[in-house]
């Protein structure tokens, strides 16, 4: 689902039921309904970083995809698609069938979704059909961002730090650990979970701000949001704060450049990540707990269940990207 295939699909679905054999008249009171189709597998909700809230569908059996657009910029789409093995890599990375689009997915089914390329990162978690409870949520999670901004610099990263709190209250820092700066936020509200696996995330001055959803996974939780701050559109992406060393990461992965068209096969071996550009050197527990940082400036998240996120700030009037790493399985 890249950006530009997106846009094309971004039309209302009228389905109409008729009975008896005179056919149909649609009355000005009839709603317009948008179904999303069924390709059977897993459910996810995803974010992208254009503010998009989307829920896809994933059959890695039979290699086939659908989504229903719930928020964002242009809060209309739906769609169904093909999916086609890419070559000499995992056994759920995939590029679209459709040759007009560079979409990539990889997957690590049940768990997590990536795609992107053509200018677009997307991430989704399973779908569950019940709230979360306190406890398996809450914590101090790092955090990559990227923001989308018409009137600005359009495309833009961030790191920081997120809070959520067992009394439905949360914290955000820029550029800062909350762990040892907690007076220094720069953000602050409510959130509320209203069942179906989403939580709602209320600014104390701003108001409603996006939505969050979680894989409650005991490696620690995967978090994705969505949001809209006046004109910025965009997505965070969070892991707990722990400690990270070298080794634990170890592995082949399949890499999704925002910016790219094609994957990249990375290899990571202690500090020495390996990458079709070149090495990056990992510094550990920097710039705090559990973040690292690359030899080439970027920020760098990665879980126990083979999710790696990385944001690369290139400054001035050029986008930033973000890269997302899934374990080939």
């Amino acid at each position: 689902m890249s950006r530009r295939f997106m846009s094309l699909l971004f039309v209302f679905l009228a389905l109409a039921i008729c009975f008896g054999s005179t056919g149909c008249k649609k009355s000005d009171d009839d709603p317009i309904i948008i179904i999303q189709p069924d390709v059977g597998g897993t459910h996810y909700y995803a974010v992208s970083m254009f503010g998009d809230f989307v829920k896809a569908q994933v059959n890695e059996t039979s290699q086939l995809y659908s989504y229903l657009q719930l928020a964002g910029i242009n809060p209309i789409g739906v769609g169904q698609g093909a999916l086609t093995p890419a070559s000499g890599l995992s056994t759920f990375a995939f590029t679209d069938a459709d040759p007009g689009d560079d979409t990539m997915w990889a997957l690590n089914p049940g768990k997590f979704v990536a795609m992107g390329g053509d200018t677009n990162a997307i991430l989704g978690v399973p779908l569950i059909s019940t709230q979360y409870t306190v406890a398996s949520v809450t914590g101090m999670y790092n955090i990559l961002s990227m923001d989308y901004d018409p009137t600005g610099p359009e495309i833009t990263s961030d790191y920081g730090t997120l809070e959520i709190n067992a009394d439905h209250t949360w914290k955000l820092w820029w550029n800062l650990d909350g762990t040892t700066a907690p007076a220094s936020n720069e953000g602050n509200g409510t959130w509320s979970d209203g069942g179906n696996g989403l939580v709602s995330i209320t600014e104390a001055t701003m108001g409603y701000l996006g939505r969050i959803a979680f894989y409650p996974s005991a490696n620690g939780n995967i978090l994705i949001m969505h949001y809209n701050v006046g004109t910025t559109y965009g997505m965070i992406v969070g892991l707990p704060q722990t400690t990270v060393t070298s080794g634990d990461f170890d592995g082949v992965y399949d890499g999704i450049n925002s910016d790219d068209t094609a994957f990249d096969q990375i290899t990571v071996s202690g500090a020495t990540v390996t990458t079709g550009s070149g090495p990056v050197t990992l510094t550990f527990d920097s710039p705090w707990t559990g973040m690292m940082e690359g030899s080439g400036g970027e920020y760098i998240i990665a879980s126990q269940d083979g999710l790696v996120v990385v944001v690369s700030s290139l400054g001035g009037s050029v986008d930033d990207n973000m890269t997302l790493v899934v374990i080939e399985q």
